[in-house]
């Protein structure tokens, strides 16, 4: 799904509520996982299916004979280390197999028409199910994440229009 030098997805963690720093915040720290929340933005709608078709694979892969704990530990490691190389994508497939294939719990993917330039398709991604009002709630979180992202962007090379 990735060009290089470009970033073809966008995950934002933005449940649970008391997360500050999405960035910095890895799914297997959570306390109570059933709480996640993954928004999805994507360039191309394309992109998103290949995305949930890659979700349903992963979570429908088979066990490991690795006693769990230790396969947590195992992926919530490769989250980290997939994350800080900038592949948000295969980071969160590592939190998928966690959740559906370790833990056996199910996820529940909405796909979206929400964009954000120069992100035109988007999903979200919830280890419980989620009504209207909190899909809503979270999508704004994640705007609200964009929005400062692309300030500290902007800033950073002087073109806030600020002087």
């Amino acid at each position: 799904m990735r060009r290089p030098g470009k970033q073809d997805v966008l995950i934002v963690i933005t449940s649970p509520r008391n997360i500050e720093d999405p960035r910095g915040f890895s799914p297997f720290d959570a306390v109570y996982p059933d709480e996640l929340v993954f928004c999805c933005f994507f360039k191309e709608p394309e992109q998103r299916a290949e995305f949930l078709a890659r979700v349903k694979r992963e979570a429908g892969s088979p066990p490991d004979e690795v006693e769990p704990e230790r396969k947590r530990e195992e992926l919530a490691r490769e989250y980290v280390r997939l994350y800080a190389e900038g592949q948000a994508d295969e980071a969160f497939y590592a939190a998928i197999r966690w959740w559906s294939v370790v833990k056996r719990r199910s996820y529940h993917a909405y796909s979206l028409k929400i964009g954000f330039a120069p992100y035109r398709s988007s999903c979200i991604i919830a280890f419980d199910e989620m009504e209207a009002d909190t899909m809503k709630m979270n999508l704004a979180r994640a705007m609200q994440f964009m929005e400062r992202e692309k300030s500290r962007v902007l800033d950073f090379f002087g073109l806030t229009g600020d002087s």
